[in-house]
């Protein structure tokens, strides 16, 4: 309870990863999806009953699964990794017998180490090891991947209405256009030094970065749109960076 701080319920015997649980209504029921150790579990959020889980092998100190699940639409989950897995895309059904979890395709696309990926008008881009790509989310196909110098590395990414805001593990903060067709780089500047692995947030029009040894606020140009309305943290910032 988060007034009382007491216990409303608690579920599950699996090794947590290192990824964030994620919270989705799939077949009309409020659910908390969760990357453990070997399985993708869902529980319902109501009393943290297992409603369903997914094979999904990992080990804390030789494959540690680090990306968050994304739920798509309302009966799909995309999960992705590094260490050579790469991506799937999973349907969660429910019927008088139960619910199921289902592999759509799997692929080796996609291999985030600890990079969350984006998805915008049927496209997945994300960190593939150290470059940045871009796959079709119904089908896994790769669309395209970027090797650049300074590479990416291990680094974050967010959504900004039509564009890829990116943070490299050497604290580079990069804009590219959310483009499937293509990679185009529309500016950078070294906003850190040392290695960055932390997610960037954004404030309009301020961006916090961190790392494990600075923090750092810029403000950023932007085009105005319309900010009146209060934006779901979830959803992409109505306003687009200047290039």
């Amino acid at each position: 309870d988060q007034i009382s701080g007491e216990i409303v319920w608690k579920a599950g015997d699996r090794r947590s990863s290192y990824a964030s649980p994620v919270r989705a209504t799939i077949a009309e029921i409020d659910q908390v999806i969760v990357v453990n150790e070997d399985f993708l579990t869902s529980h319902r959020a109501s009393d943290g009953q297992i409603l369903w889980e997914h094979p999904w092998p990992g080990r804390s100190d030789t494959n540690a699964s680090a990306s968050q699940p994304v739920p798509v639409g309302n009966d799909q989950i995309f999960i992705y990794k590094g260490y050579g897995i790469g991506s799937e895309l999973i349907q969660v059904s429910r019927d008088a017998d139960g619910w199921e979890a289902d592999t759509v395709w799997k692929k080796n696309v996609l291999k985030t180490k600890m990079c969350n990926v984006v998805i915008r008008d049927g496209y997945v881009y994300g960190i593939d090891d150290v470059h940045l790509a871009c796959i079709e989310l119904t089908t896994g196909k790769k669309q395209w991947k970027k090797r650049r110098r300074p590479t990416f590395g291990h680094g974050q990414m967010m959504l900004v209405g039509e564009h890829l805001l990116v943070v490299s593990e050497e604290g580079e903060v990069i804009l590219a256009a959310a483009d499937p067709e293509e990679y185009t780089e529309l500016g950078s500047f070294q906003a850190l030094e040392g290695i960055t692995w932390n997610n960037p947030a954004l404030s309009v029009p301020h961006l916090l970065v961190r790392n494990a040894e600075w923090a750092a606020c810029y403000k950023l140009p932007v085009d105005e749109q319309d900010t009146t309305e209060t934006q779901d943290p979830n959803r992409p910032s109505e306003v687009t960076p200047k290039q």
